[in-house]
């Protein structure tokens, strides 16, 4: 992997993490375009966790967006996920690749195709707990 001594800086962070509760999905997704676009492209993943208030049955929903661009260019994949409730034909995890953590510009002997997995199973567990902890339960 990348020892110590690797100083490369960014403008801009290449993954930002953005969580909502407050704000609704549409203003998460303006936050995304500001990074993504204001950044003239350098912010390659937007994460976006949405977590749902509970309903009348006292039962949330979350989601899970990546928002995905290439190194300096514009056009935005969007790759959703339901975490709760649960899909009925389980998603494949998403992942990010080194790639896009390094902007495109990863050190010498870094596999760019290689990457991040992250577990939505994983995700649901850990975020079902905490709702249930909170007096929620997931949908």
């Amino acid at each position: 992997m990348v020892g110590p001594d690797w100083t490369q800086k960014a403008e801009y962070p290449s993954v930002v993490l953005e969580s909502g509760w407050d704000e609704s999905m549409q203003q998460l997704h303006r936050d995304a375009q500001l990074w993504q676009r204001g950044s003239g492209g350098e912010v390659c993943v937007v994460i976006q966790v949405k977590f749902y208030r509970p309903n009348d049955e006292n039962r949330m929903r979350a989601k899970l967006v990546l928002k995905r661009t290439l190194p300096g260019e514009r056009h935005v994949f969007v790759e959703p996920y339901d975490i709760f409730p649960a899909p009925n034909n389980p998603q494949e995890n998403p992942s990010i690749s080194f790639y896009e953590f390094y902007a495109g510009d990863c050190p010498p002997g870094v596999n760019t195709e290689a990457g991040i997995t992250l577990d939505l199973a994983s995700l649901r567990d850990i975020a079902g707990r905490e709702m249930r902890a909170c007096g929620s339960q997931h949908a």
